[in-house]
């Protein structure tokens, strides 16, 4: 939930709306919202668009950003997002 309170705040700072802001970071709406809300986990690719398009190092987009490990370790397996579905040739 923090990450996504600093990135609502670095949009706001920057006079972006979430829709324009979205479509900036290639990231669709919806998800953007939630990921401001902290309703979803955000992915790697999707916190180097953000970064990208708030024109700043990742590193810096993730200073204060505290992590749990009690908190990291309790979301389930299913929380994490989809399992990749290798294709057989």
């Amino acid at each position: 939930m923090s990450f996504g309170k600093r990135v609502r705040a670095l949009r706001e700072a920057k006079g972006y709306s979430q829709e324009t802001f979205a479509g900036i970071a290639n990231i669709d709406r919806g998800a953007f919202g939630k990921i401001e809300r902290g309703e979803i986990n955000v992915g790697l690719i999707s916190i180097a668009r953000i970064a990208v398009a708030l024109e700043m190092p990742l590193p810096e987009l993730m200073e204060a950003i505290e992590i749990n490990p009690d908190e990291v370790r309790a979301i389930p397996r299913s929380a994490r997002g989809p399992k990749s579905i290798g294709t057989r040739i």
